[in-house]
């Protein structure tokens, strides 16, 4: 890994999924546990009225759906938040989420090469998507809202009316599955990573590829674009018809080989690379103009700063499984889905006493995390989405 500034690690709490449910019942118990990273577990169980069994846990909180929990012994303190509703959406497997400008409307990719658009208040379905073969791994809105781009297994991408569930658009070009999408400015460019270890830059009207952004010889699992000073100073000229909105955008790719990777879209030049290690890179984000967030298989999170390609300027272990899905919230904090159920808010600014879980899944993968108006939603494995309020989480 790059030479560290700052490292930062914290215990990781655990408690009963259902504790929201348990604790209504007068006279019952839930466990709750703490470890930090290479030591024992410490696990323990707590009354609902508040008393514990030892003095391994204190209950110091019990609000309508949040409780905050101290372990005397490690020297922490966690609040598990339960959601405000729980979306049904799907009997098997979740893959991805996305929700609407408007956050009127969701749309969850699915195991079974469908996808669904529901309404975030009800759940209910307002429409099957169907054309994918095998697994669809990525669905996006367009900023319009009226429109979705999906990708999956089949190393197809497709676009869909939410109007009528149409697919006026499918776009070939990937030899391996598509594993993400982002879009340019109002969405008539757009760009899919693949398993085939390439970035791809197409023109929506016409379903065409324009051209390959990026060409690597492992797997992309992830990207985030952001307008970016450092690729206006590598533009070239104006881009010609039909790619537009490219000049001042900055690719950033999380890759299997452990690095990230930055490059300029309009040049198609390679920037800046991170070498992070030799876990893969799971997911990435810019989090600023200057600093990006990459969440890695082991489970940490690295931040780097794109004026110091040398060096990061602070990881963050935090003892989950796999950082499959990142937010960052724009105040400082970031909502992390991982692999093992944990899905954890922190606060970067002040990482050691600000942690916040989201409670509700038990062991299913975190698949992703979104936020509209006042809510965070999470979707998992278990086929849930789980819908949050920001204002438990202080």
């Amino acid at each position: 890994m790059a030479d560290l500034l700052t490292c930062n690690s914290v215990p990781l709490m655990d408690v009963q999924c259902n504790w929201d449910e348990v604790i209504r019942q007068p006279g019952s118990k839930f466990w709750v546990s703490c470890k930090r990273r290479g030591e024992r577990t410490i696990h323990s169980t707590l009354c609902c009225d508040g008393t514990h069994i030892d003095n391994s846990f204190t209950l110091t909180s019990i609000r309508q759906r949040a409780i905050t929990v101290d372990c005397a012994a490690a020297q922490h303190s966690a609040t598990f938040v339960c959601p405000t509703k729980t979306l049904q959406l799907h009997d098997g497997k979740l893959l991805d989420m996305d929700i609407s400008p408007s956050g009127a409307l969701g749309v969850c990719a699915s195991d079974n090469g469908r996808l669904w658009l529901w309404d975030t208040n009800t759940g209910e379905n307002k429409c099957t998507l169907e054309g994918h073969v095998m697994d669809v791994l990525t669905c996006r809105f367009f900023p319009s809202g009226m429109v979705v781009l999906s990708g999956g297994m089949d190393m197809r991408l497709r676009i869909w009316s939410v109007h009528d569930g149409s697919c006026p658009r499918t776009l070939y070009g990937h030899h391996g599955a598509v594993t993400e999408t982002t879009m340019i400015d109002r969405g008539r460019n757009i760009i899919s990573v693949s398993k085939d270890g390439t970035a791809r830059l197409w023109d929506c009207g016409s379903g065409q590829c324009i051209d390959t952004v990026a060409s690597l010889d492992c797997p992309i699992n992830s990207c985030s674009l952001a307008s970016s000073a450092l690729a206006c100073a590598s533009a070239k000229e104006k881009p010609s018809e039909p790619e537009c909105g490219t000049s001042d955008k900055l690719l950033l790719l999380a890759c299997e080989d452990g690095s990230a990777r930055a490059y300029d879209v309009s040049s198609r030049k390679l920037l800046l690379t991170f070498g992070i290690g030799n876990e893969p890179v799971t997911t990435a984000a810019f989090i600023s103009e200057e600093s990006v967030l990459c969440g890695c298989a082991d489970g940490d999170l690295v931040k780097f700063d794109l004026r110091k390609t040398s060096e990061c300027i602070s990881s963050y272990s935090i003892g989950a499984g796999a950082v499959y899905s990142l937010l960052y919230m724009g105040d400082g904090r970031v909502v992390t889905g991982h692999g093992d159920g944990m899905c954890t808010c922190w606060n970067l600014q002040h990482f050691s006493n600000s942690v916040v879980r989201l409670t509700g899944p038990d062991i299913d993968h975190i698949t992703a995390v979104r936020n509209a108006a006042d809510n965070v939603y999470c979707s998992c494995r278990d086929g849930n989405v789980r819908r949050y309020s920001i204002a438990d989480f202080t």
